[in-house]
Formats: structure tokens, C-alpha cells, sequence
């Protein structure tokens, strides 16, 4: 199984909702971080909310990130039959699952090697987050089949100019989960772990990119391709998009056909923004991860 690690947001959002909730099988389960710059409204935020209606309308289990089970008295009282698919996401260093005994199920985030969890009939996942990776006697205090490895794959460059045209995605889990006895595996798709909102920047600085994935031909390796246009390449900012796109469609048989490669299909010759480059991004990267795993 693929658990894709998302901060949800507008695009995540959209990327999880055209994906996941389209597929006739449960071999995606994401991994959701609520983001609301108002924390008051973090689980009543409308990306959060949209998506788990259509995650449940659709019957997917999805992970949630969670401090408290309080928390969700709001989801709870929105969706009658939350409990059935929402699985609590805990990081390990909450003190509230220490010797966790509730009723739910639960997937425990280590992303603390010096915090050991026990383990019980409730605890569905054991997450590990880059962190905790390179420890395999930390990894070990756990039921081999419960866990889920979280590799950062995605090399982040910045300033956005500085991507090589291509580049090793170091996350071979898809490759290895099974061998491994492992649940599943995971990613933060063509993002960073950490990533976060970039701050606003003019126009005409901005290096528009798109982040595209593909397994590497006679190898079980993945590779990411890097299509951008910098200010000094074409000083237009709706020029630079058209050229964007413009690039990744000309190299798109390279690429699985996926939903993302489509939606390059769809939108060329027309300009864009980077958002929806984000979302070409992700949507392709889980889409290729669904048929590899």
C-alpha cells in the first residue's frame, strides 16, 4: 500500500480528491496534516473537510493527524460515519499515546527514536518518518507488518533555477515494501518533508517548474524531471508559464499517462500558475505510485 505524507492544502486537496477517490481499489491510504492559518479553524477548514467527504463517499480509509481526539468533535458531528474510515494519526512524542488505550484505530508518527510506544490491537500503522529511518533498532521494537516507511524522496533546490533537468528520487520503498514485510510505504510526493506556503513573490522573479516522476527504464529506480522557465529565459510571466507547459508537453511520452500528464495535455498552450504546476505534480506522483505498488 502507498501512503502518500500530504500537508492539506488547496492543491493536495484537489490532488487526493482526483486521485484516490477515483481508484476501485484501497491501495492508497494518505496520510493528512490538517493547515489552517487560523488555528481555531484547523479541523473546520474547507480543504480538510471537502476532502474527507469525498474520501468517505468513496469508502477510503485516510489517515489524520490529530493532538487530541477533542478535536474532532467537529468532523464527528459532520460526518455520521467518520469513525469508520478516519484512522488517528498520532505522533509519537504526544503524550497521550504513551500506553495508548482507546477504542479507535490509530497509526502512530515516529518521528522521535527516543520515545518507544507499545504496541496493541488498536495501533493499525507504525509511520516512520525520515527521522527515525536510519535507526533500524529503533524500528525494531515494532510488529514488522504494521510498518509504513516515510522516505524523502524529492531534492529540494533553491532558488527554483538551480533544478537540474533531471535527478534521482530517493525513495525505493515502492520497490522493497513487500520483501520488507512491510505495510506499505510512503512519500511526500514532489514535495520536501517540511514544505511549506512560499511567500509571495513578484512575477517576474518567479521560476515557474514542473516536477514530473517516472521509474527508470530496466531499473527499479525513480527519477524526477524538472521542466522550468526562469525570468531570464523569457522575462513575461505568461510567456514563461506557456513555455513551461509547453516543455513538459513535449516530453510527456517519457511519462506513465497519468491524470497529471493529462491535465498537461488539457492545459497546452495556455499559461498557468505554479499551484497547478503543484497539482500536475502530486496528482502524477501518486498516480504512478498507485500502479507501481
Amino acid at each position: 500500500m502507498y501512503f502518500p505524507y500530504l500537508k492539506l492544502r488547496q492543491q493536495e486537496s484537489l490532488a487526493v480528491r482526483n486521485t484516490v477517490c477515483r481508484y476501485a481499489d484501497n491501495k492508497v491510504v494518505p496520510v493528512l496534516e490538517p493547515y489552517c492559518e487560523n488555528e481555531a479553524e484547523l479541523y473546520n477548514y474547507r480543504y480538510l473537510t471537502s476532502t474527507i467527504e469525498d474520501l468517505i463517499s468513496s469508502n477510503k480509509k485516510f489517515i489524520l493527524i490529530i493532538d487530541d481526539e477533542n478535536n474532532l468533535s467537529v468532523l464527528k458531528s459532520r460526518f455520521i460515519n467518520f469513525n469508520n474510515y478516519c484512522i488517528r494519526g498520532y505522533y509519537n512524542d504526544n503524550p497521550l499515546v504513551t500506553n495508548y488505550q482507546g477504542t479507535y484505530d490509530v497509526a502512530i508518527i515516529h518521528r522521535d527514536r527516543t520515545i518507544i510506544i507499545q504496541d496493541n490491537n488498536n495501533i493499525k500503522y507504525h509511520i516512520m518518518m525520515p527521522s527515525v529511518l536510519r535507526s533500524p533498532r529503533y524500528i525494531n521494537n515494532y510488529p514488522i507488518e504494521k510498518i509504513v516507511n516515510i522516505e524523502n524522496g524529492f531534492i529540494k533546490y533553491s532558488p527554483n533555477y538551480k533544478y537540474p533537468v533531471s535527478d534521482t528520487f530517493d525513495a525505493d520503498g515502492v520497490f522493497t515494501f513487500r520483501q520488507d514485510g512491510h505495510a506499505g510505504f510512503g512519500d511526500f510526493t514532489i514535495l520536501e518533508e517540511g514544505y511549506d506556503v512560499p511567500s509571495g513573490a513578484q512575477a517576474d522573479k518567479v521560476t515557474h517548474v514542473i516536477h514530473l516522476t517516472r521509474k527508470q527504464d530496466a531499473v527499479q529506480k525513480l527519477e524526477v524531471y524538472h521542466y522550468l522557465t526562469t525570468p531570464a529565459m523569457e522575462p513575461d510571466n505568461r510567456r514563461r508559464s506557456e513555455l513551461t507547459i509547453e516543455k513538459a508537453y513535449n516530453d510527456r511520452h517519457r511519462f506513465l499517462h497519468t491524470l497529471g500528464i493529462q491535465l498537461i495535455i488539457d492545459k497546452y498552450p495556455q499559461a498557468s500558475s505554479p499551484a497547478y504546476y503543484k497539482r500536475i505534480g502530486i496528482i502524477h506522483h501518486i498516480e504512478l505510485m498507485h500502479s507501481l505498488v
